[in-house]
């Protein structure tokens, strides 16, 4: 899993989901898509980076 409040929160602006987080993956094509909570994260998605991340939470 990421170190917390490491990733990216640039898809919490854009769908505005307060805590949403992305950590792309090194050597794999993919990206966790999480909510950082004040004591565990969720793991919602892994996508593939060819996929469209709106679809998936609207």
């Amino acid at each position: 899993m990421p170190p917390r409040s490491i990733g990216s929160s640039r898809w919490a602006t854009d769908l505005r989901i307060p805590g949403l987080r992305s950590w792309s993956l090194t050597r794999h094509p993919h990206a966790l898509i999480y909510l950082d909570g004040p004591d565990h994260i969720d793991l919602l998605r892994v996508l593939h980076h060819r996929q469209d991340i709106s679809p998936t939470f609207t």
